[in-house]
């Protein structure tokens, strides 16, 4: 364990290694833990690691180091279940936005000879790596221009939503809208305009549902508002909400002020109804509200 040339390399990786005797006492910290710790190797050694790092002293971590010490086992801790080990800051300059660095780990035994003397523990950041899966789960899941969800995962919120209704005879409404003669702002002004009034849109309605509806951009000028747990007059009520908000927006494109209606309609949960028949009977709803004059909220009673 003293050997010069062992510390070195250790101190060579790009990740944490820290070496506990049986006692749980620190007998090594590579040049990584030092840096990234801000505890040096003189200070740490002949401490017990979990007085060093309390956040450490959990059931899982004190039952795989009893595993490993007992019968030789290593142990590994995955991002999912344990996003971080040991509360360290994130890299200098990083702008993920997470409060510690995003670790994996893994922990086993060093013998000499047959008998298990000390127990290493390796600890990797994975903060990039946990990033990128978290960028590319929500392109996958949003919208690229609006933000909002796509129509992929509100086809599934949708049926998750019908399923409960069904189950436990819940109310279950649904808006579906649409930006009224939106094609004179492409064709007056150009796409560029027309992509921020559809993001002006989205983030004003996102300020008018309830934290617990869903807004989705359904296809190109097209949006849909999921409302669990709402009746018909409460949908009706929040579809003139988003009417009246959406007049009164002046949305600011090239020094000019741009305005825009919306033509809704509303849809209710009833006993045996799809997640097709449910967004038909919007889209039929939303279809009277344009033939009557566009700017107003329909809801054709018994559909």
């Amino acid at each position: 364990m003293n050997s010069p040339f062992f510390g070195q390399m250790l101190d060579a990786l790009d990740q944490g290694v820290i070496i506990i005797n049986l006692e749980g006492e620190v007998v090594f910290f590579n040049h990584w833990m030092e840096l990234t710790s801000a505890i040096d190797l003189t200070s740490a050694v002949g401490k017990k690691l979990t007085t060093l790092f309390p956040q450490l002293d959990t059931p899982l971590y004190m039952r795989n180091l009893r595993s490993v010490i007992s019968f030789g086992n290593t142990a590994f801790f995955a991002h999912g279940a344990n996003p971080w080990l040991i509360p360290l800051a994130p890299s200098p300059g990083s702008s993920h936005g997470f409060e510690n660095m995003q670790q994996s780990g893994q922990m086993g035994p060093l013998r000499e000879g047959n008998e298990i003397k000390y127990v290493y523990l390796i600890i990797r950041d994975v903060t990039d790596a946990v990033t990128d899966v978290q960028h590319l789960t929500r392109m996958a899941m949003h919208d690229a221009l609006t933000g909002t969800w796509n129509r992929r995962w509100f086809d599934h919120w949708l049926s998750e939503e019908i399923s409960r209704a069904e189950r436990y005879n819940r109310n279950l409404s649904l808006i579906m809208f649409d930006l009224d003669l939106f094609k004179s702002i492409n064709d007056t002004y150009g796409h560029p305009a027309g992509d921020t009034v559809l993001r002006e849109i989205a983030n004003h309605s996102l300020t008018l549902i309830r934290a617990t509806d869903t807004l989705s951009r359904f296809g190109g000028e097209e949006f849909c508002v999921l409302m669990p747990e709402t009746a018909s007059d409460a949908a009706c009520g929040l579809a003139e909400r988003l009417r009246a908000g959406v007049e009164e927006l002046e949305i600011l494109y090239d020094n000019l002020k741009l305005g825009i209606t919306i033509s809704l309609g509303v849809s209710v949960f009833k006993p045996g109804m799809s997640a097709e028949s449910m967004l038909h009977a919007a889209d039929e709803s939303l279809y009277h509200a344009k033939r009557n004059g566009r700017n107003r909220v329909e809801f054709i009673v018994g559909r």
